[in-house]
């Protein structure tokens, strides 16, 4: 979102607001294993446990984690990573590895979650991703896994800040003068911004400076982004030229590509926040799952690639070649707020029940896609055929409105679906095209008849709700599954379920993010 007016800023020297000593709390240079709260008192905080010193009890064979184990290890984990020991212990493994800091921390949290714990770390990552679908009503649980997430990214931010330090003091090797900015550099600058985006005193400064000024802060926003350039050890006019050749220099990286989204949006969605009143505030994190509160980019991201899908699958069976405009991205979006599926994402349990049939549509769809491989343009059509007289789709062809029809869809059985799921394949076949066309021509004819109701409107009608409403659900999954399949995920550090990850790759095409420091609505530049 800011490169290119980054790029066009001259160095200058930022005003350091008191917020930012309390983000970045300043660190002793004595290796001190304590952190003090905040009414004085010393805690002692653990030390992270070699691998295997403690039995693994918690695992899919024994689902169910103490309540109380959850609350004691989002309060020592976010505690661990902010101890200056720990962080001196982070970075020097970073070295040592050769890898970013970002994955080092969210291997630390999922070590500590093992070894400390005792909960095997890929079962107890996805355990904490669900724990607003699991306790919905223990506001005290959720709160506390919204302050681990915090206190995760205060803690990268530390690890950023004390590592800046001992490469001015010559502790340990810095980047070479125009040394071009390593992939994993370019990781640790997208998460650092993320991650500053999402402090509260962040928040509070950019809220204070539009109330101020009346002006979106995005001046203030790129000083912000520029000084995290130099704590990575590189001058900031340097390091933009770096990051705008990320278009050529990782033209195939898909992870380093999601990653600039999250840091496009969360630059836009923070500037955006701070034009908000206490009431439009409020209305707009009400919108946001619990977890993403600290990222809500996240959540925004996520919204604009699902009706970005929609519109394209709109135009695929309009027969019309798949555009993008900033107008059209907010049509959809719009669009998508009205729909079905956005009612059920609005609640921990329609969540839970839209996982469920993602998991479902992605297993459907594995069944059959092997199957119609085989099939010939003439098998393609006569399916098509008989697909219209389906249950499905006359029940679908019924007057409901949105949220009844996702209804009706997420009660399909499994063979109901895997007839559903053949549809979309053969629809997204070289021939699928051409079936559509004859339908919404009988649908136009249909329509045109004085005083009709024709069924083949209806049925167009119908098709055009369950693929959409299916192949959003199959992209849903194919994003969890990238999610929990890499180093690290797409969100900042501490998102339960996300953060302890490999690297995450959304399966979705890339969407333009709007550089609202301009009010501008065209893509962001690269």
């Amino acid at each position: 979102m800011f490169l290119g007016n980054l790029s066009a800023t001259t160095e200058r020297k930022a005003r350091k607001p008191k917020a930012e000593k309390s983000t970045l709390a300043s660190e002793s240079q004595d290796a001190n294993p304590s952190v003090t709260d905040d009414i004085g008192e010393t805690k002692v905080v653990m030390k992270r446990l070699p691998s295997g010193e403690k039995p693994i009890l918690y695992s899919r064979e024994s689902p169910e984690i103490p309540r109380g184990l959850l609350m004691d290890y989002f309060k020592d984990c976010a505690a661990m990573l902010l101890d200056d020991k720990n962080i001196r212990d982070v970075i020097n493994e970073s070295v040592v590895k050769g890898i970013g800091l970002h994955q080092i921390e969210v291997e630390f949290q999922r070590d500590v979650l093992e070894n400390n714990f005792q909960v095997e770390r890929d079962f107890g990552c996805q355990y904490l991703g669900s724990i607003p679908n699991r306790f919905p009503e223990d506001k005290e649980l959720i709160e506390g896994a919204k302050d681990f997430m915090l206190g995760c990214m205060r803690g990268y931010l530390k690890a950023v800040k004390t590592r800046s330090k001992l490469f001015k003091s010559g502790a340990i090797p810095g980047p070479l003068p125009n040394q071009n900015m390593t992939r994993a550099s370019i990781l640790e600058f997208f998460e650092a911004c993320n991650a500053l985006m999402g402090m509260p005193e962040t928040r509070k400064e950019l809220r204070d400076i539009f109330l101020m000024t009346k002006n979106i802060p995005n001046e203030r926003v790129i000083e912000m982004q520029r000084n995290i350039l130099k704590q990575l050890g590189y001058h900031p006019d340097f390091g933009v030229s770096c990051l705008n050749r990320i278009g050529q220099d990782f033209r195939n990286d898909r992870e380093i590509m999601t990653k600039m989204q999250f840091f496009a949006v969360g630059a836009e969605v923070a500037c955006h926040m701070s034009t908000m009143d206490e009431s439009e505030l409020a209305n707009f994190m009400s919108q946001v799952p619990p977890l993403l509160h600290h990222c809500p980019q996240v959540h925004v991201l996520q919204q604009r690639m699902m009706a970005h899908q929609q519109m394209q699958i709109q135009q695929q069976m309009a027969g019309q070649t798949p555009q993008v405009s900033p107008e059209q991205r907010q049509q959809d979006t719009k669009a998508l707020q009205n729909s079905g599926m956005l009612s059920y994402l609005s609640t921990p349990e329609g969540r839970q029940q839209l996982q469920e049939m993602a998991a479902k549509v992605s297993e459907s769809r594995k069944r059959v896609e092997d199957e119609i491989t085989t099939w010939d343009a003439e098998k393609k059509s006569d399916f098509f055929t008989s697909f219209q007289a389906h249950p499905v789709l006359a029940e679908l062809s019924e007057p409901r409105d949105p949220l009844e029809k996702m209804k009706v869809i997420l009660s399909f059985s499994d063979a109901d679906l895997d007839a559903a799921m053949k549809m979309i394949v053969v629809l997204t076949s070289d021939e699928g095209g051409d079936m559509m066309n004859e339908l919404r021509k009988k649908a136009a004819e249909g329509a045109a008849s004085e005083g009709s109701s024709d069924d083949a409107t209806q049925r167009h009608q119908a098709m055009h709700s369950m693929v959409a409403a299916l192949s959003s659900l199959d992209n849903m999954k194919r994003m969890q599954q990238m999610r929990t399949a890499a180093p690290h995920g797409g969100a900042p550090h501490g998102q339960p379920g996300h953060q302890h990850s490999a690297s995450c790759s959304h399966g979705a095409p890339a969407v333009g993010a709007n550089d609202v420091s301009k009010n501008a609505g065209r893509p962001m530049e690269r």
